[in-house]
């Protein structure tokens, strides 16, 4: 498992990652900016990164079979930064692995060249705060400010506040449409403070009735238990939805280690749940 999550030796070679080389030489590459080289520096000086390589061979697959997609990022922990940071330099076609360098092949897709642009900025991120089992706020701009405080101002980022569960649900559908990426942070206060109970996990609001679009939502912590954090309810009566009729359709369990030795892994479940919806 630990050498399907370190960059290759050849490739942190050339680019000093990894406590083997040395961390405080430059990046000799005429095609990156600055900024850029110090980013790959900070995020993959350990010669480790966030996202594995079946999630971006999912990306991949999906574009070359011209499927439409959307990505949203979904989280309880403190990383999303790292997260959009490695995800952007993949779409950008800088990530050390994807670069059309060292032997690697070359990946984009940030609006050049006729991509989509998958690329996540300012204006599609987000918190999401809770207010009940059937209600939340999502504010749009921030990943971190509190949704509680009056004045929302910094950075020249311009704030949203969307106040309501349905309002949310069409406000990612539209934003979504818009950029084709998205990254929220969740309420992980509200789970907590409700004894980590999954009906105050991670809300999960579907639509059973469209079918032009699919939902799949990837989490390792998805389960029929208490130990499950994702909160699944239907948009129209805010009722929670029966874990045996969206496991596999709507949702899908990961398993980290199979994720990691297989690079089909998440091509493979989005077959799965389109199928079983088909089916079912």
């Amino acid at each position: 498992m630990k050498s399907c999550l370190t960059i290759p030796e050849d490739i942190r070679r050339v680019y000093h990652l990894g406590i083997d080389y040395n961390n405080n030489q430059e990046i000799d590459d005429r095609d990156m900016s600055r900024n850029d080289k110090e980013l790959v520096k900070r995020l993959f000086r350990e010669g480790n990164y966030f996202l594995i390589p079946s999630f971006f061979n999912l990306i991949r697959s999906l574009s070359a079979c011209q499927r439409e997609f959307s990505i949203v990022f979904r989280t309880f922990g403190n990383d999303m930064e790292e997260v959009i940071n490695e995800f952007n330099l993949f779409c950008n076609g800088k990530h050390p692995l994807y670069n059309g360098k060292n032997k690697t092949e070359k990946f984009i897709s940030n609006g050049e060249l006729g991509t989509r642009n998958l690329t996540i900025n300012n204006n599609n991120i987000g918190c999401i705060k809770r207010n009940s089992e059937t209600d939340c706020r999502v504010l749009i701009g921030s990943l971190g400010q509190s949704i509680s405080e009056p004045s929302i101002s910094g950075n020249n980022i311009s704030f949203e506040i969307i106040g309501n569960s349905s309002n949310s649900y069409n406000m990612l559908f539209n934003k979504i449409n818009e950029s084709s990426s998205f990254a929220f942070i969740d309420d992980y206060s509200y789970w907590k403070q409700n004894q980590k109970d999954p009906k105050c996990g991670k809300l999960f609001l579907i639509d059973e009735t469209i079918t032009s679009v699919h939902q799949i939502f990837f989490d390792d912590k998805i389960g029929n238990d208490s130990e499950s954090i994702l909160d699944v309810r239907n948009i129209e009566n805010r009722e929670s939805l029966p874990f045996e009729k969206v496991i596999n359709k709507f949702i899908f369990r990961c398993d980290p280690y199979k994720a990691i030795i297989d690079p089909d892994y998440f091509f493979k479940a989005v077959a799965e749940c389109e199928l079983n919806r088909i089916d079912n």
